[in-house]
């Protein structure tokens, strides 16, 4: 059975802004993460694509990382553009930690670094977005748990 995507896709051919005025292919549910921020709809993408190509002992495991990433994508949601930059920066080591974490050949530093960047990235979401801190500590520690 394939792993379920967590993450509708665009339409064919379309493209960030050329939809229904919302800044993201009309589907107003992209217009929500980051009012429009297309990036992060691609890492969200990508990171799923990482996450279907882990290893589980556990199936269960992976059906709890994807509802912590479907939480997760409710908390961006309703971040307010003025926190743009900042979940761009969190967004990006949270790819990385996916790509190192799924290579072939894996360096334990390297991923290391990039859940150092995920854990400084937060940082300043903890007082304004707790639940987005929340929700990324808990995948950090279900990643922990899975041995990656």
């Amino acid at each position: 059975m394939p792993f379920p995507r967590i993450f509708p896709q665009f339409p064919d051919g379309e493209k960030a802004g050329t939809g229904a005025g919302d800044g993201a292919g009309g589907d107003k549910s992209y217009r929500m993460i980051l009012n429009g921020g297309f990036m992060i709809k691609e890492t969200l993408s990508k990171i799923e694509s990482a996450i279907s190509k882990i290893q589980a002992a556990d199936t269960r495991e992976k059906a709890e990382l994807v509802a912590l990433l479907n939480k997760l994508k409710a908390e961006l949601s309703a971040l307010p553009e003025s926190r743009m930059e900042e979940a761009r920066s969190l967004a990006h080591f949270t790819e990385t930690a996916a790509h190192e974490v799924t290579r072939t050949e894996t360096s334990v530093q390297l991923k290391n670094l990039s859940i150092s960047g995920i854990a400084y990235s937060v940082k300043g979401f903890e007082a304004s977005h707790p639940k987005l801190v929340e929700m990324t500590n808990e995948i950090c520690m279900m990643l922990a748990r899975m041995g990656i």
